[in-house]
């Protein structure tokens, strides 16, 4: 790998004759590079896995990797020699035409707790729409009003593990609702059902999905034909669906792009990387964002390590 020191740490000359050695080694090679990944003068290999060792599995540490990707790989492009065949530096000219120039993505907990609060608003408004739908009898739209599918207590939601839990007892108790006939409709309602997974804490594109068809649902319900003595003009949930906040997933598939384009080139490097191929699908929701940028982790440190055995040394 490119050993970096400090300027004035290694005389010039024994640097000048180390490279030689590299660049005659290199030989025909086979690699993509002819030159593996930089190491800084505090000895960290700049590859992705030496920043972002662990599997990413949530959405604060996969949007700040994806950043570490974005510098690692733009910083890559620059190691060119410039058309000299030296064989010091990885590629044999910089990459400038693939540069990332998308901007940086916030810190990952900026990301969640958007989203979190995103879902978190519509599901505090479907709670106090379906309670007061639900409380209302006397043959205004119900005959009698439902007492058996109250929410009960209904905390703040603070956390994913609140609003999981919010969620799948709203939809519990709405499920239970609609089925209900003549005690409480005119007839049980069978169009409006939920077909949404339960909520879970760990997967915030199951709370976003669900959320939004309760959403659908309960105001479908409000003014289904032949359920209610009259529809319920009066609890209709207005709040904006629940969205992903902007650009989540425009850094991630920029990256991919990128990385896609470079990696196949010969016009960089001596041989194309046929073997570290992102297959993971452009993100467009928490668990493919999660995916991309954990092929992007592995991938990426692969293609940077795809050279000689033999070092090339820097001085910076």
């Amino acid at each position: 790998m490119a050993l970096q020191f400090a300027t004035g740490t290694v005389p010039a000359n024994l640097i000048t004759g180390f490279n030689l050695l590299h660049a005659a080694q290199w030989g025909a090679g086979g690699s993509s590079h002819y030159d593996l990944a930089e190491t800084s003068t505090a000895g960290v290999e700049q590859v992705v896995t030496a920043f972002y060792g662990s599997t990413i599995t949530d959405l604060p540490t996969a949007c700040n990797a994806v950043n570490k990707c974005k510098a690692l790989l733009n910083d890559h492009y620059t190691r060119g020699n410039a058309g000299s065949g030296s064989k010091i530096f990885s590629h044999k000219v910089a990459d400038e035409a693939n540069v990332v120039g998308t901007a940086d993505m916030s810190d990952g907990s900026v990301y969640d707790a958007a989203l979190l609060a995103s879902i978190t608003a519509l599901v505090v408004e479907l709670r106090l729409d379906y309670a007061a739908h639900i409380s209302n009898g006397g043959g205004v739209w119900h005959t009698t009003a439902d007492a058996l599918d109250v929410l009960g207590g209904v905390p703040t939601i603070l956390s994913w593990d609140d609003l999981a839990e919010a969620l799948n007892n709203l939809k519990a108790q709405y499920t239970a609702h609609i089925a209900r006939g003549a005690t409480i409709h005119a007839a049980a309602d069978s169009t409006n059902t939920i077909s949404a997974p339960n909520a879970s804490a760990t997967s915030p594109d199951s709370c976003l999905v669900l959320a939004n068809q309760l959403k659908l649902k309960l105001n479908a319900h409000r003014t289904e034909a032949g359920v209610h003595a009259l529809d319920d003009s009066v609890n209709i949930v207005s709040g904006a669906d629940a969205a992903y906040p902007a650009n989540l997933f425009t850094l991630v598939n920029a990256v991919k792009s990128s990385y896609g384009t470079h990696r196949t080139s010969t016009t960089y490097h001596d041989t194309a990387d046929a073997t570290n191929v992102i297959a993971a699908a452009n993100a467009t929701t928490v668990a493919t964002l999660i995916a991309l940028a954990e092929e992007l982790r592995t991938d990426l440190t692969a293609h940077f390590r795809n050279g000689p055995a033999s070092a090339a040394v820097r001085s910076l």
